[in-house]
């Protein structure tokens, strides 16, 4: 979605996306795709007057409604279709005596459950990417997926790995709370003590305890930095003396049932949409990267790797939002250099899915991603994270 809009000269915040997708905005997302699909030109056109009312009516589920009532109708009737092309480009030219757009070949797509960098290796040959192994296994990044039990509280034991539930804590620690003192929901503590198997080397502590937080009612989905407080995360060296906390009285929301976890170890490779990748590959190689790269049949919850993202690349935006600057900011040249020369500061720290386990939903069923520049993690500073959601 961010790829799309951004092709014809929108680029909109993580937390304008929220709320465009809040209001019922998917819909009208696909009746967008399908008329660029219709006629490149002219549905580009109609992306582009859709953007400017969406920024002008700040996203209202009202004109969202609206919008999608019409491009309903482009969709149904070429002569209504025609008559607004001509509108946005003032060429008086009926539909069918445009060029349509190419039909692309329909690609048969396969499935990869990978893991080792040797499966990974077999999986470039499968689908003729060998030539391009050389770059891309120096991309591939280590990762700890998470798979989730639905387990009682009772039977999970104080200080082991947790999504859900109630969180273990010392006595000195209090609840973490936003600024107003709302209390966050709980979302998982790692106890890194489990995740250090021999010869599987990370820059996370060989022990302590990894905790994350967010606000009960999603209020922020890291497109400000006033929402900074909306989110925690916070690690422990000593996991001694951690008690069962109950939940605050006022955390009626985002309350999520306990899972046990199991650690699964790996590597992951960078989402095509980033420019170091696709720069790399030929337009008939970019479905089968795609195919190797994605996360078929495993889990979407982790530490560290690569991030799945659902709307494209986060890194740029971490850096723009914890320096101050808004995405109005980034239109002035001298700052987007300055943020580009900075965004791979940021590395994945913390993905987690919207688990049906631990009955989660963030969004439009989507993920949150906690990012940590890699100077932080390597000082094992992870109070410093910054935190996106992102959904389709």
């Amino acid at each position: 979605m961010q790829k799309f809009f951004e092709s014809v000269g929108f680029q909109f915040s993580a937390e304008q996306y929220g709320i465009f997708i809040t209001n019922g905005g998917t819909a009208l997302y696909d009746d967008l795709v399908e008329l660029v699909h219709y006629h490149a030109s002219g549905g580009q056109s109609v992306v582009q007057s859709v953007a400017k009312i969406l920024l002008k009516e700040n996203f209202s589920g009202e004109i969202i409604t609206f919008l999608k009532s019409q491009t309903a109708e482009m969709l149904s009737d070429k002569e209504f279709f025609a008559l607004i092309v001509s509108a946005n480009t003032g060429e008086k030219i009926p539909v069918e005596a445009l060029p349509a757009a190419a039909p692309e070949e329909e690609y048969v797509w396969r499935e990869f459950n990978l893991s080792s960098v040797e499966e990974y290796e077999q999986a470039f040959k499968e689908v003729k990417l060998e030539h391009k192994w050389s770059f891309f296994k120096e991309q591939l990044k280590p990762e700890i997926r998470l798979e989730l039990t639905k387990t009682d509280e009772i039977d999970i034991p104080v200080a082991c790995s947790k999504i859900g539930g109630k969180p273990d804590l010392p006595d000195d620690i209090s609840w973490p709370v936003e600024n107003n003192e709302a209390p966050l929901s709980f979302l998982a503590q790692i106890n890194l003590a489990e995740i250090a198997p021999a010869g599987f080397n990370t820059e996370l502590p060989t022990s302590g305890m990894l905790y994350f937080f967010y606000s009960s009612t999603q209020e922020s989905w890291g497109g400000e930095i006033e929402g900074a407080d909306k989110f925690k995360s916070f690690y422990l060296k000593d996991t001694h003396g951690l008690k069962r906390r109950d939940f605050p009285e006022f955390l009626v929301e985002g309350i999520f049932p306990s899972c046990a976890v199991r650690f699964r170890y790996g590597y992951g490779l960078p989402n095509w949409e980033y420019d170091f990748v696709a720069k790399n590959l030929e337009k008939s190689e970019q479905y089968p990267y795609i195919d190797v790269s994605s996360v078929h049949n495993r889990t979407r919850t982790k530490l560290l790797g690569h991030a799945n993202s659902v709307q494209g690349p986060m890194e740029f935006e971490c850096e723009q939002v914890t320096k101050g600057y808004t995405w109005k900011d980034t239109k002035n040249e001298k700052i987007k250099q300055e943020i580009k020369e900075h965004q791979y500061d940021w590395t994945l720290l913390f993905q987690l899915d919207s688990e049906r386990e631990a009955e989660m939903c963030w969004g439009d069923v989507g993920r949150l991603f906690f990012w940590i520049r890699k100077s932080d993690l390597k000082k094992h500073h992870f109070e410093k994270t910054w935190m996106i959601l992102q959904c389709g």
